[in-house]
């Protein structure tokens, strides 16, 4: 079929069969007039060339009761499944034989629904493979099967390759072509494509998830595939994991040539990996016959190479954004953020990018702010939640307000001995805990209290355990707006305006904060915080140069200040909306969704930040530059010579507009 011909066919020889056709039909029997005669198959090579230090087969604790709690039937999974009870005395009547084979029946109707998504690839050489839609109109299979726009453009998908094809509408048989110019986006190392394709949405999607905690070895996987370019199969016997690690998994579960592009179930049906090798792993030797595995890639791989920069790198970054929103659930063994804004290292292999996500980088800090509610009783399913939100979400340092000092121990005890994740606690004052993870080696000297605030603190410093050595000066606490000094601001709303006493108590603190010897030096995280982009505006004006800020729906800010640590990137969590910017660039993870356990542990949603730095300041204090809440458009060259003339004015009489309102000060301004 030519690729300019925009309507799908179905070809008479592979309609439907009807009901009246003889149950004797072979099994393998299709219509005499085949559409894919003798097609050359595909086959890919085992993945090599990458180092993972975590080695093949090695199972975590969060692994293992991650997997636990999905057969549980937690709120993350399905319904529990079903076991078999006999009558009577069961080691008399029935028993279980070696491994609990036993599923629940609706397994066959999930595999045929999901099985639909399934089809047949025929390129124009000839060569067959596999894929599989995981939306509507994007197509995902091997680079070795579509490596290149030109293949693909060439090439043809075939739904519903079957000897009985479903008598349903969904089960009709369709051949279209394939769509490379809507969306083409691949990796030869990762070996996957996505490409785009249209005329197939009937036939339903399999979704991505960003968790690779979904298969372990010695369970079982579930490949539905078109071996040797024929009709349909899965393969459901012998297919236990025999190896895995970060990048790819390898099981013992029939495929052939052809199989290529594949999906890969675990036993809930979710898809855990994409297939693309059958590869001798062991030689033959006295006499015994070769041995093999097969192997897939993760698609918590692909993800968290879709989230890096060397995916945008690669070109077309809004078909990038549009994969990246395809992917459901957070990976806690990467944390909310997965590989945003994490920088590949230079001659890196795109395996080795995976690995590299997994491993504590010095130039990325996750942290949150979590306000549980006060006078809560931390019961012991509450505590439990609460454990899975800080595992799921894996940022480096929380701050948990209402939470106590013997609550904060059971949840560290929790955290250790059951999931394998260490953290340190620091009780603050108010009813502040912080929890560092003991994997990035932070140091936490807290500051002392001070009435603009309440009672916590105004800074906490986090000392990073790199070679940069790093000192980044936080205000974690939610301020008290009525506790806060009143300040009178040039531009600031009127007294009598709504909200107006608000930012002055935050404004109230943060002149404080900006007195201080060292300064504020990147970030405020609170809650009840002005939202308006006037409010923050304001706090330039007392001296504090706003780099990027997002706010919340209840009033959650992130603030990110112009101090010591140079912030180059700053990304929200998805219930945070960018505000203002100035030279740190500001984006917020939409596609990255909360755990459905934070609306069992409190009200209110946690507030996530990435911060990216970027190289240490020079030692001398740079000029602060004057920034602005509007963010700046392209100018003339007159009005850049004017603008730079006016500038240096407009500085100076602010500088001397924000002393009258401190009053002396001998610290000068930070950069």
């Amino acid at each position: 079929m030519a690729l300019s011909e925009p309507q799908p066919q179905t070809p008479d020889c592979e309609k439907p069969e009807t009901r009246s056709q003889p149950l004797s039909r072979k099994p393998e029997s299709l219509p005499a007039a085949d559409p894919h005669p003798k097609a050359v198959t595909l086959n890919g090579r085992l993945l090599d060339g990458y180092h993972d230090p975590c080695g093949g087969g090695g199972v975590d604790r969060l692994a293992f009761h991650y997997r636990r709690r999905l057969a549980n039937g937690d709120a993350s999974g399905d319904q529990p499944i079903p076991q078999g009870h006999g009558l009577g005395d069961p080691a008399r009547l029935e028993a279980i034989i070696g491994a609990n084979n036993l599923l629940p029946f609706d397994f066959l109707r999930t595999g045929d629904r999901l099985g639909r998504a399934v089809v047949k690839i025929l390129r124009g050489d000839g060569a067959a493979g596999t894929g599989f839609l995981v939306a509507p109109g994007v197509l995902l299979t091997n680079h070795h099967v579509l490596p290149d726009v030109t293949t693909a453009a060439t090439a043809t998908a075939t739904a519903n390759y079957e000897p009985h094809p479903p008598s349903d509408p969904a089960g009709r048989v369709t051949i279209v072509p394939l769509r490379p110019a809507e969306l083409f986006v691949t990796d030869a190392e990762l070996d996957f494509t996505f490409c785009g394709v249209r005329g197939l949405d009937y036939l339903g999607s399999i979704p991505p998830d960003r968790n690779g905690l979904g298969i372990l070895p010695h369970e079982s996987v579930n490949i539905i595939q078109h071996p040797r370019g024929g009709t349909k199969r899965v393969a459901l016997h012998d297919n236990h994991v025999e190896q895995a690690d970060r990048v790819v998994i390898r099981y013992a579960c029939d495929t052939e040539p052809g199989s290529s592009g594949s999906p890969v179930f675990n036993n809930e049906w979710r898809l855990v990996a994409l297939h693309h090798a059958s590869v001798e792993v062991e030689e033959g030797r006295s006499g015994r016959p070769p041995r093999y595995l097969n192997e897939g890639i993760r698609l918590s791989a692909i993800g968290l190479w879709l989230d890096s920069d060397a995916a945008n790198e690669a070109g077309r970054p809004d078909q990038i954004a549009r994969l990246r929103g395809l992917f459901r659930g957070v990976d806690p063994r990467v944390g909310l953020f997965g590989g945003l804004g994490r920088r590949p290292r230079p001659s890196r292999s795109s395996a080795q990018l995976v690995v590299d996500c997994h491993t504590p980088d010095p130039d990325v800090l996750d942290l949150a702010y979590w306000d549980l509610g006060a006078g809560a009783e931390p019961s012991p399913a509450r505590l439990e939640s609460l454990a899975w939100v800080v595992a799921d979400l894996g940022v480096d340092l929380w701050c948990l307000a209402g939470l106590d000092q013997e609550a904060a121990g059971q949840l560290v005890e929790h955290l250790d001995h059951h999931l394998g994740l260490e953290y340190q606690v620091h009780a603050l004052p108010g009813g502040l805990t912080l929890l560092c993870r003991r994997l990035r080696r932070l140091s936490i000297e807290v500051g002392a209290a001070s009435g603009a605030f309440g009672s916590t603190p105004i800074m906490v410093v986090v000392r990073l355990g790199d070679l940069t050595d790093r000192r980044l000066r936080l205000v974690l606490a939610a301020p008290t707006p009525p506790a806060g000094r009143r300040v009178r601001v040039p531009g600031l709303a009127s007294a009598g305006q709504a909200g107006s006493a608000q930012v002055a108590g935050w404004l109230g603190g943060l002149i404080d904060a900006v007195q201080e010897p060292a300064g504020l030096d990147a970030l405020v995280i609170g809650t009840d915080a002005p939202v308006a982009a006037d409010a923050l505006a304001a706090f330039e004006r007392i001296g504090l140069v706003v780099r990027g800020a997002a706010t919340g729906s209840d009033g959650g800010c992130v603030l990110a200040g112009a101090g010591t640590v140079r912030v180059e990137r700053m990304i929200v969590s998805g219930n945070l909306v960018p505000v203002m910017g100035g030279p740190a660039e500001v984006s917020s993870a939409v596609d990255r969704e909360l755990p459905l356990g934070v609306r069992r542990v409190a009200g209110r949603e946690p507030l996530a930040v990435r911060l990216v730095f970027g190289a240490p300041r020079p030692s001398e204090p740079e000029a602060r530059p004057a920034a602005s809440a509007v963010p700046a458009s392209p100018v003339a060259p007159l009005e850049r010579v004017l603008a730079s003339v006016l500038a240096p004015l407009l500085a100076r009489y602010l500088a001397e507009l924000v002393s009258g309102l401190r009053g002396p000060s001998d610290r000068e301004p930070g950069v």
